[in-house]
């Protein structure tokens, strides 16, 4: 896994559900995990769409994010 990757997601999701509450707060938790997801799907989505194969930019962001089969 890409843990250098992920948790600059983790980072800015944090930061980002600061708004939300605190940690404790189920609205923060929910804002955050939200939050995250969106940042993982965006990044794969940017990986893929610059491959003409589908498969192969599946493959890549795979390997973008260090995901074993």
């Amino acid at each position: 896994m890409n843990y250098t990757k992920i948790g600059k997601f983790e980072v800015i999701a944090k930061e980002y559900a600061l708004g939300w509450g605190d940690e404790y707060d189920p609205l923060w938790f929910q804002k955050y995990n939200e939050k995250l997801a969106e940042l993982i799907v965006r990044e794969c989505t940017n990986i893929v769409l610059h491959y003409a194969d589908v498969d192969e930019g599946v493959t890549v962001a795979k390997k973008h994010f260090g995901v074993e089969e």
